[in-house]
């Protein structure tokens, strides 16, 4: 079922993910054998916002962030939206779209997580537009 999953639209993902048990995600996020499902775990973790769940988040995305690290920072960065929603959009700015020492590959990264939750180029300079699909934030 993860191999159909993992070839999903986000907004599926979202819908599927309440019947996803949090304990069959931990291996996918630790072990390496499962490391092609990271970034989908992620987005399903995300979907589960616990405590942990949201410090793993955003110490992950942080961590790409102040590292320049593009491996898996789609998939951290559209988590990150989803907890923080437009305040995640305007830090993303900032940081990628502004700072000209980013990577392409890392703003490629950031890029699909901003359309995954329907935010277009045009809107970026905007930072008072809303997200296009519903999501949790802290506002």
């Amino acid at each position: 079922a993860y191999l159909e999953l993992g070839r999903a639209p986000y907004r599926v993902i979202r819908q599927v993910a309440p019947l996803v048990d949090l304990n069959d995600l931990q291996p996918f996020l630790q072990r390496r054998e499962y490391y092609e499902w990271r970034s989908l775990a992620i987005l399903l973790l995300a979907q589960h916002p616990t405590p942990e769940n949201r410090k793993l988040i955003d110490d992950s995305f942080h961590h790409c962030k102040r590292f320049s690290l593009s491996t898996h920072l789609a998939a951290w960065a559209t988590a990150y939206i989803e907890l923080h929603g437009q305040k995640a959009v305007a830090e993303i700015e900032q940081i990628w779209f502004r700072d000209e020492s980013r990577s392409e590959a890392e703003v490629r990264a950031v890029t699909l997580a901003l359309a995954a939750h329907g935010v277009n180029e045009s809107e970026l300079s905007d930072t008072k537009s809303e997200l296009k699909q519903p999501y949790q934030a802290d506002q």
